[in-house]
């Protein structure tokens, strides 16, 4: 699970990168990388002799330790059911999204709407705010209204005072949401809300957040 797409091209490439080993091997890639990248990893790993799977994961810091990630897969059944033993070890779900770039399409849909939900959360505590409503008041009422996700009521507190422990970076938040609008254009699409989070966080990048939780977003301002 690496970082982004140049990270994985410089382990798996050339003479030393783990492409060249002999032997049967089945490569699952857990990094969050575009479709685009996927497939056409999946190509050279094909001329390789390596069966492949983009594999990348719902869920961060604690869902790892506690093994109990959401593993999104795209690939040929037969690799996905060859690799589900070690899946089954790292997360409580294995979902099988179709061909090769399916598992990166989906994680980056996930994404999406993560990060627009934190975004959305950032600007209604300081819309109550400002009206003079307690932080601590408005969380609870978010909490009870069961208006968020898990991925945000995992953050309330830390919402609440901007002090989360860095589970997912705003930096890795913010390559995630140049990947989205990038598939989005090969594709064809408009995603004006996608784009305009993506503006909340490179600004929040560009204040030197990027280190911090990707729940910081509601520090930039």
């Amino acid at each position: 699970m690496l970082s982004d797409a140049g990270a994985v091209r410089a382990t798996a490439q050339g003479d030393t990168g783990f492409l060249a080993a002999r032997g049967k091997r089945l490569w699952a890639d857990m990094s969050t990388v575009s479709p685009v990248e996927s497939r056409e990893l999946a190509a050279e790993a094909h001329r390789h002799g390596v069966r492949v799977l983009d594999a990348p994961v719902s869920g961060s810091l604690g869902a790892a330790v506690k093994g109990t990630l959401v593993i999104l897969v795209g690939g040929a059944a037969a690799n996905v059911a060859a690799a589900k033993p070690l899946f089954d070890v790292l997360g409580r779900a294995t979902l099988h999204m179709g061909a090769s770039g399916a598992g990166s399409a989906t994680k980056l849909a996930v994404n999406a709407f993560l990060l627009a939900t934190m975004v959305a959360s950032s600007e209604a505590l300081r819309l109550g705010s400002a009206e003079g409503v307690q932080r601590e008041e408005l969380l609870q009422a978010f909490a009870r209204s069961e208006i968020l996700p898990a991925g945000a009521l995992g953050k309330p507190e830390s919402l609440g005072r901007g002090e989360a422990r860095t589970a997912f970076s705003l930096a890795l938040a913010d390559k995630d949401l140049r990947l989205v609008e990038e598939t989005a254009a090969a594709a064809g699409l408009e995603l004006p809300l996608s784009k305009a989070v993506a503006g909340v966080y490179a600004r929040a990048l560009a204040a030197g957040l990027g280190e911090r939780d990707f729940s910081a977003v509601d520090a930039a301002d």
